[in-house]
């Protein structure tokens, strides 16, 4: 938990460092909300699809090139699944994830007179680790593509998994997001 900590702590010092030695625009908040449909194996057996939150911290680098960090909690009704002889209610999951990545706009964010320009797709890889239900983090990675519209409203499609032996820290999922910004 140290250690990655540390390792975020690291990735946002750069990240600002580096946004003010070569970039004038300005780091910014965005706000998501999300659906969320569970994919394979134990996972989506016992979980309906859900919904979530998120917060990214984006930090640009170039035109096309931001920092992100963000965090989100998801929150999964559970699905009646089989205990021996019974079905039980298999409850609430809500996991909670910290990634870490790059952000690559096709076109450049900071047009100003130009609408089209200011209107761009964009693939954002990003790794961490969540928290399911051992309370242990687990290694996570998430490749992400969106539309970025005025640099303020951010709409993302993401397939978000985790990689661990044990099946109950395993999850996969389709992550559907809608997201504001907000400067400072």
């Amino acid at each position: 938990m140290k250690s990655l900590l540390a390792i975020l702590a690291l990735l946002l010092t750069a990240g600002i460092n580096a946004s003010a030695q070569f970039y004038d625009k300005p780091s910014h908040v965005s706000l998501e909300v999300q659906g969320v449909m569970p994919m394979g194996g134990y996972f989506a057996q016992s979980q309906k699809t859900g919904g979530g939150a998120a917060a990214k911290l984006i930090m640009p680098l170039s035109e096309s090139a931001d920092l992100v960090v963000s965090g989100g909690l998801f929150i999964f009704p559970g699905k009646m699944v089989p205990r021996g002889k019974t079905m039980i209610n298999a409850g609430y999951l809500k996991p909670i994830s910290l990634l870490a990545g790059f952000r690559y706009s096709f076109t450049p964010t900071d047009v100003l007179y130009d609408d089209e320009a200011m209107n761009t797709f964009y693939i954002e890889p990003r790794l961490g680790f969540s928290v399911i239900r051992s309370k242990s983090w687990v290694p996570t990675y998430a490749p992400t593509i969106g539309y970025l519209i005025r640099d303020k409203v951010d709409i993302s499609f993401r397939y978000q998994a985790t990689s661990s032996s044990n099946k109950y820290n395993q999850e996969a999922m389709l992550v559907f997001g809608v997201a504001y910004g907000l400067d400072f």
